[in-house]
């Protein structure tokens, strides 16, 4: 077996979400780690439940999603304070779309 066929391939990737003008819309975003996506989860957990530990978990969130989110060339979408304005509902669903789709395998076995 080819073990690279397990391993993490970055690059961008994309999803397609139904926004808030209610039409779908194709996202992309650049592929995390699997040590990106321990350090970002691992961070989640660790905020206090309080007002400061809810605030700082969605600065992280938008931080996260202002990091991943970007054109199809892989140019970044949006500033950390443009991703802070993303409603509060709706990061833990971009967060979670990035999460998943850079830990599936990617483009093994094409080209």
């Amino acid at each position: 077996m080819d073990k690279a066929l397990l391993m993490f391939r970055g690059g961008v990737r994309s999803a397609t979400k139904t926004l808030a003008d209610g039409q779908e819309h194709t996202l992309h975003y650049r592929a995390k780690t699997p040590d990106e996506i321990a350090v970002f989860l691992g961070a989640q957990t660790r905020f206090t439940n309080d007002e400061a530990g809810d605030l700082a978990r969605q600065k992280a969130r938008a931080k996260f999603i202002a990091s991943s989110l970007c054109d199809e060339a892989g140019e970044p979408l949006m500033t950390d304070a443009e991703a802070a304005l993303i409603p509060a509902t709706y990061k833990p669903e971009l967060c979670e779309m990035i999460i998943t789709g850079s830990s599936e395998i990617g483009d093994a076995g094409k080209g």
